[in-house]
């Protein structure tokens, strides 16, 4: 493990992205500390920074939710990203509404991957995030509405229907009836 962890920290780039690659998954928590902080580090290239989420992503170490949550609320818009990717691993209550949450950020591609990190944890969201979903269908933004219609219908959650079936007769935005139409389809 110690050399996992002076190849992380290596000068060389090549090293520590390769370094990066075989900490997927790590069930280590220092290697995951070593892993936020790449993630999390604005003089780190963005591709490494990318690298480090991706790796993290792989991981099921509730420590990586502890570090990553606080990321979602960097003023840094790539930092909230990279942790909305990081988060992808993770199943817990806490980590599923900040991902919700995450919906509702100003940066298409956080909402984006706050999104692909919920699409994959779908028994987590269907036990916790179905109602904050279904506040999100009236959200002023459109483009937080449709992601939360999409997820909702991955969920397969009856409590669903009666929003989505309104959202899909009456919303005024294209793109939310069209979510609400494949989350009905769903």
């Amino acid at each position: 493990m110690s050399e996992l962890v002076d190849q992380l920290q290596s000068s060389n780039p090549e090293v520590r992205h390769a370094a990066i690659a075989a900490a997927a998954g790590t069930s280590s928590p220092a290697v995951a500390e070593i892993l936020v902080d790449r993630l999390a580090d604005m003089g780190c290239p963005e591709p490494e920074r990318q690298l480090a989420a991706e790796a993290l992503a792989k991981s099921r170490l509730p420590e990586v939710a502890a570090m990553l949550l606080p990321k979602l609320g960097s003023e840094a818009a790539f930092t909230r990203t990279m942790a909305a990717m990081g988060l992808g691993g993770q199943s817990s209550r806490d980590v599923v509404l900040a991902l919700i949450k995450s919906l509702t950020d100003s940066v298409n591609t956080v909402r984006n991957w706050a999104e692909r990190s919920l699409l994959g944890m779908g028994a987590a969201v269907r036990e916790y995030g179905v109602e904050a979903l279904i506040g999100l269908l009236s959200h002023e933004v459109t483009l937080s509405r449709s992601p939360a219609a999409r997820l909702l219908g991955v969920t397969h959650d009856r409590r669903a229907m009666e929003p989505l079936i309104k959202m899909a007769e009456s919303d005024s935005d294209w793109l939310a009836r069209m979510g609400a139409i494949k989350a009905l389809g769903d």
